[in-house]
């Protein structure tokens, strides 16, 4: 359940059903698409498999959350500062991007961690958290987002 303390907005990540069928639709597009090709069967064989073993560390990572770099915990401020909590326990300090996505049935959270050059993006569907917490979410994003970067 999300809780509001000193204007931050804290919410717990589970594991999403949603995202792993979204997950395994895509990579079966793209299994089909190689397979519908005309491609060498040695070309088509190294693409599957590499769509195997990127499937694989999605779904650990992002809906299974089986991984230590899982996410587990998001903290937001009203200045659009994350803190976020892996599975391993590590607490990771950054900003939210204006590439973040927010709609009614996702929530794309891209953050720029501190001591990281690449941003961090974590995909929150309906399933990963309760109904108040993800409702919660999209709209302080949404108002936040536009408070800070509207200006």
């Amino acid at each position: 359940m999300a809780s509001l303390v000193k204007s931050r907005l804290r919410i717990r990540v589970g594991r999403s059903r949603q995202l792993a069928g979204a997950l395994f639709g895509v990579h079966f597009a793209a299994a089909a698409g190689v397979l519908a090709s005309e491609l060498p069967t040695a070309a088509s064989v190294a693409l599957l498999c590499m769509l195997l073993a990127n499937l694989a560390y999605h779904l650990r990572r992002y809906a299974w959350l089986t991984s230590s770099s899982s996410v587990v915990g998001v903290e937001l401020s009203e200045r659009l500062e994350v803190d976020i909590e892996d599975r391993a326990g590590r607490r990771l300090t950054g900003t939210v991007l204006g590439t973040t996505f927010v709609a009614p049935w996702l929530i794309v959270l891209n953050m720029k961690l501190e001591g990281s050059r690449l941003p961090r993006t974590l995909v929150l569907m309906p399933d990963a958290t309760d109904n108040a917490s993800f409702r919660a979410a999209r709209v302080w994003l949404r108002w936040r987002k536009a408070d800070v970067w509207d200006r």
